[in-house]
C-alpha cells in the first residue's frame, strides 16, 4: 500500500502577527491564522484528500490548525496524535524578541544564521526569561536531556527522528493517507530528511532589494509610499529569504519551460511573513531565467495605505516582482 502524506504548516500565530521569535512559546493562531487553516482544509476537501490519521505538536497553534483543516473535510473523528517532537523549533533567549529589533542589535548577518543556517544555534534561554518553557506541565515528563534551551535546525532533525521512525513511521505504513500539522522548522527538518537535501542548501537564497530606489510612473506616488507606507528612512530594504529548496526534477533543456514555487520569508517594513511565489522559468543560452510575482497587502506587513495631494489614489496593496537568473555552477 502507498501511503500520501500530507504537511500542513499552522496559521498565523499572535507572535507571527507582531514579528517576534516564538518557538516553544504557546502563542495562539491569529484570527488571519485560524482563516488560513480554515481555507487549507477547504483546499483539501477540494482535491479530495481525506486523512485517516493526523500527527502534531504540542503547541495550540498547531493543534488548532488541525482541528480546524480536519473540520472542513468532515473527519474531525479520526485519531490525533500529539507529540512534543514535532514542536517548533527553540529559539533560546531570543524568544519573545521583536526580530527586525534583534537584527538591529546584533546584526542581519547573525540573525540570519541563527534563522537559517542549518547547525547554528541562537543563545540558550536564561532561566530567568519570561517566556521559558522549562515549567510548562507539558513538558513535565521529558527528561534533563530531551529539554532543550536552544536549538538549529539539525538539533531539530536529530529529535524529530526518533518520531519519524517510531509513531509516524508506523501510521504510514498502516494508514493511506497521514496528516502532519505543524510548525515551519519541524516540517522544514522533515522534509530536509525526506529530500536527502544538502546542509548547506537550506541557506541557498537570500534576496535583498533596496526600496529606496523604487520608482513609478508617478514621483508624487511615490514620495508618498516612501515616506507615509514603506516609511524607507527606517526601513530602507526589503529581503527574500528560501525556507524550502525549489524542487527541480532536472536542469531544463533549451527553450524548455519550467513552472515551480520558491517557498519562504519576505521581510518588509519590519515585518515578515512566510510567502509563497509562483515561478516560471525558461533555459536560454545556458541559464535559467525565472519571473514571479506576490501581491503585498499593506496591512499585512503594518503599513497604512499611503496618501498624496493631486494623486487620485493609492492603492492598499503592490505587487512585488522578481526576476533571478540560474547559472550551472
Amino acid at each position: 500500500m502507498t501511503a500520501n502524506l500530507i504537511l500542513l504548516r499552522h496559521g498565523q500565530s499572535t507572535w507571527n502577527l507582531q514579528n517576534r521569535f516564538t518557538g516553544w512559546y504557546d502563542s495562539p493562531l491569529s484570527p488571519q491564522g485560524r482563516e488560513e487553516a480554515t481555507a487549507a482544509g477547504r483546499a483539501l476537501a477540494a482535491a479530495g484528500i481525506r486523512p485517516d490519521v493526523a500527527h502534531t505538536s504540542l503547541q495550540t497553534r498547531a493543534i488548532d490548525t488541525c482541528t480546524l483543516a480536519l473540520a472542513e473535510v468532515g473527519c474531525g473523528d479520526i485519531p490525533v496524535r500529539r507529540h512534543w517532537r514535532l514542536n517548533e523549533r527553540h529559539y533560546g533567549d531570543l524568544t519573545g524578541l521583536d526580530k527586525a529589533e534583534t537584527a538591529a542589535r546584533h546584526g542581519a548577518e547573525q540573525v540570519r544564521l541563527w534563522r537559517r543556517s542549518f547547525a547554528t544555534a541562537p543563545p540558550p534561554i536564561r532561566p530567568d526569561n519570561p517566556w521559558n518553557p522549562a515549567a510548562d506541565p507539558r513538558y513535565a515528563d521529558l527528561a534533563a536531556s530531551e529539554m532543550p534551551r536552544c536549538e538549529s535546525l539539525a538539533d531539530v532533525l536529530t529529535r524529530l527522528l526518533p518520531y519519524w521512525e517510531g509513531p509516524l513511521g508506523a501510521d504510514l505504513r498502516a494508514y493511506r493517507c497521514v496528516l502532519v500539522a505543524a510548525h515551519g522548522n519541524s516540517l522544514r527538518a522533515l522534509v530536509k530528511h525526506l529530500d536527502g537535501i544538502a546542509d548547506e542548501a537550506i541557506t541557498s537564497v537570500e534576496i535583498e532589494a533596496d526600496l529606496t530606489r523604487l520608482v513609478s510612473d508617478d514621483s508624487r506616488r511615490d514620495r508618498a509610499l516612501g515616506s507615509q507606507g514603506l516609511e524607507i528612512n527606517t526601513y530602507p530594504t526589503a529581503s527574500f529569504s528560501l525556507t524550502q529548496p525549489i524542487a527541480l526534477d532536472a536542469v531544463p533543456a533549451e527553450g524548455d519551460t519550467i513552472a515551480v514555487e520558491a517557498v519562504g520569508e519576505l521581510t518588509l517594513h519590519g515585518v515578515t511573513n512566510e510567502v509563497t511565489i509562483p515561478l516560471e522559468g525558461q533555459r536560454t543560452g545556458g541559464f535559467v531565467v525565472v519571473v514571479g510575482s506576490i501581491e503585498i497587502v499593506f496591512a499585512d506587513y503594518g503599513m497604512e495605505t499611503p496618501s498624496a495631494f493631486i494623486v487620485v489614489s493609492i492603492e492598499d496593496f503592490g505587487l512585488m516582482e522578481l526576476q533571478l537568473v540560474f547559472e550551472p555552477a
